[in-house]
């Protein structure tokens, strides 16, 4: 259940013949080019970036192959098997130094499982305090967020397929906006450290959003969501 191991579809993932073949094809041309590693031969990595991308077999080649860059400039290709399996080096390594001061920044946690089985993520973004975060070094944050997204994936989603006794590879994410204000808006700074973390969800971890709630949202963030 970890990753799913060896290539049989299983039928939690569905899908007609086109998109399972796309899938099969997008593992081929991965295999073809030598950049589909054994930790990630696996029908989950093959739906996460095909599903990403419509099962566009081209451009799901391109979207892995881009983030199998990645993880090898980044570091976390390195694996180690320490009796549960192989995962990251980088998840035993890593040590974020500031991760206390992080936190009373940008308080935000992984807590127990919905009904359907799905890791719960509570983000209270409404009283993130930017300028702490920013006063923070900002690679250190962000090998601090690849850290959780590789811990998510790896130790995280694995376990709730355990629990649950089926796969389980998405999360519900509830983003508390309590304390919101416009002036987070308005920092340019704020918007740039933003937008380089949502980029790098996207293009490196993909479909693991199952379901997004906002609560306590003040009116001016309904009128402008209503705008948007």
């Amino acid at each position: 259940l970890r990753t799913l191991p060896g290539y049989t579809a299983p039928p939690t993932f569905g899908g007609d013949s086109a998109q399972i073949d796309a899938m099969d094809t997008c593992r081929d041309q991965a295999l073809a080019a030598d950049i589909l590693p054994p930790y990630f031969d696996n029908q989950t990595s093959c739906f996460r970036f095909c599903k990403a991308r419509d099962y566009d077999v081209a451009k799901a080649f391109k979207m892995y192959a881009d983030h199998y860059a990645w993880r090898t400039a980044r570091g976390p290709d390195e694996m180690v098997d320490r009796g549960n399996g192989p995962v990251p080096k980088f998840l035993y390594d890593y040590k974020f130094a500031e991760r206390a001061q992080h936190k009373v920044a940008y308080n935000h946690v992984h807590h127990k499982v919905d009904k359907l089985g799905r890791l719960v993520y509570y983000d209270r973004a409404g009283s993130l305090n930017i300028k702490q975060v920013l006063a923070i070094d900002q690679e250190e944050v962000l090998k601090a967020y690849i850290w959780d997204c590789e811990a998510t994936l790896f130790f995280r989603l694995p376990a709730c397929s355990i629990a649950a006794r089926k796969h389980i590879g998405k999360t519900l994410t509830v983003i508390d906006l309590k304390g919101f204000g416009l002036g987070l808006l308005a920092n340019k700074a704020a918007k740039s450290y933003l937008k380089r973390i949502i980029t790098l969800s996207q293009d490196n971890y993909p479909e693991m959003l199952g379901k997004m709630v906002i609560i306590n949202a003040p009116y001016v963030f309904s009128a402008l969501w209503k705008f948007i």
